[in-house]
């Protein structure tokens, strides 16, 4: 029997992973934006000079769309069908925005990236870095909102 590429791997981690995608518009509309000072900071650090972004987890899109709009080529890995439904929407018009749902870890790309970032998903992969560029920046975004008003 082959294994399905888009399956998660197996395991605790596994089922938890899933999860989110049962829930995923709920989520999008959950899920606090990214600050866009945050963005810029990375984009300016990374100083890509047309090399690709590789997003790991990217979930409904929130980093996405906010790495997006500064005019990245970048290629989206979401391992769950439901999430990457919602991410392909969101997304959809979006230049140089690809979005691929399978796992990460069987993925077997013909280059390599000037930027790796996860928001919020990076403790989900088991392997990462074997694609970031030797010149190439890993970023690792996370979100702590506290006090944050109802209406927000």
């Amino acid at each position: 029997m082959t294994e399905d590429p888009t399956r998660a791997p197996a395991g605790p981690q596994s089922a938890r992973r899933r999860s989110f995608g049962e829930v995923a518009e709920a989520y999008d509309a959950a899920r606090p934006d990214y600050p866009g000072q945050l963005v810029a900071g990375v984009v300016e650090f990374a100083d890509l000079r047309e090399a690709p972004a590789l997003e790991v987890g990217a979930g409904t899109g929130k980093a996405t769309r906010a790495f997006a709009v500064h005019g990245l080529t970048m290629t989206c890995i979401e391992p769950d069908q439901r999430m990457a439904g919602v991410l392909s929407r969101t997304c959809a018009g979006l230049p140089g925005v690809t979005v691929e749902t399978g796992e990460f870890e069987t993925r077997q790309p013909d280059h390599r990236y000037g930027l790796l970032f996860s928001g919020q998903a990076w403790h989900w992969p088991s392997t990462a870095l074997v694609l970031l560029d030797p010149a190439g920046h890993p970023f690792r975004i996370s979100t702590l909102v506290r006090g944050r008003p109802a209406n927000q």
